[in-house]
């Protein structure tokens, strides 16, 4: 693990190749930033590991980690500080904006085009070895729900059948699949605009 002052050696290293314009050379020192703050990004993100698109996660982590260092002068502080601001920032607001309601139509074509079970109430199922993921999705499930609830009549009642809020709802069994899909995303963009304004728990 890196001291303040490796950490800032290295950051003055990766400045003055980015600055001499030998893009060879920034490669080499790229990698070695990356493998040197790995632990950083990581311990950022460890909390989202049981979220599918982790390694995206991990990704962005990465990537702005570098929009950290370019964006940081000696004169704002310790750079630990300052790199986890922005890291764990866009990580968190990346995972938070991932949610459940961006899984494809396609999966949930069960009979009748219902979810009896949806994979959000799949996601949320208790797992007793990993209790920090079970706060963290049931909380994310209470936000969506809260979400939909608070979304006008035909959305609301569509969201809350298709994503296993109302199972003994019937209402929709005999729309067609296509008019159906239709419905589905235009409801879901809705939701994804009150889920905008939505925080999940850290």
């Amino acid at each position: 693990m890196l001291t303040e002052n490796d950490a800032i050696q290295l950051y003055r290293k990766y400045i003055e190749v980015k600055n001499s314009g030998n893009k060879t050379l920034l490669t080499r020192v790229e990698k070695e930033v990356v493998t040197k703050f790995d632990y950083l990004v990581r311990s950022d993100a460890k909390k989202y590991q049981a979220f599918s698109n982790y390694q995206d996660l991990l990704q962005e982590g990465y990537i702005v980690l570098f929009k950290a260092l370019n964006n940081y002068n000696e004169s704002k502080g310790n750079i630990f500080y300052w790199l986890h601001q922005y890291v764990g920032t866009r990580i968190s607001r990346r995972a938070n904006k991932f949610s459940i309601i961006d899984i494809p139509l396609q999966k949930g074509k069960l009979p009748q085009y219902q979810f009896k079970r949806s994979d959000m109430m799949y996601k949320i199922r208790e797992d007793k070895e990993n209790p920090e993921k079970n706060c963290l999705l049931k909380e994310m499930g209470s936000q969506i729900k809260t979400a939909i609830s608070n979304l006008n009549g035909e959305h609301r009642e569509l969201l809350e059948s298709f994503f296993g809020f109302d199972e003994n709802s019937t209402k929709y069994k005999d729309i067609p699949e296509p008019e159906y899909k239709v419905k589905v995303r235009r409801a879901i963009t809705i939701l994804k605009r009150k889920m905008g304004n939505l925080q999940f728990a850290e």
